[in-house]
């Protein structure tokens, strides 16, 4: 659930050796890049990955979402 992630995040973020969030772009409550968003406000320095069954030209087409070589978001595609 994006709002128990969000939620929890601080708590998190403050346990040493945290560095990588991991989102699904489907989620319940909001998609993983809102929730990625939301995330960053309370944490700029956090790289994230999201994950999707969509392809990356989907997910541009979708969500008007591309991440970009140095970007701290990436994406991994689900068989």
């Amino acid at each position: 659930d994006a709002y128990a992630a969000i939620q929890m995040f601080p708590a998190l973020c403050a346990q040493p050796g945290v560095h990588l969030v991991i989102l699904d772009l489907m989620m319940p409550g909001l998609n993983g890049l809102e929730t990625m968003q939301r995330l960053a406000v309370l944490d700029p320095d956090a790289q994230f990955i999201i994950s999707s069954g969509f392809d990356r030209d989907e997910i541009a087409a979708r969500f008007h979402y591309v991440s970009t070589e140095g970007s701290k978001v990436h994406f991994l595609q689900k068989p």
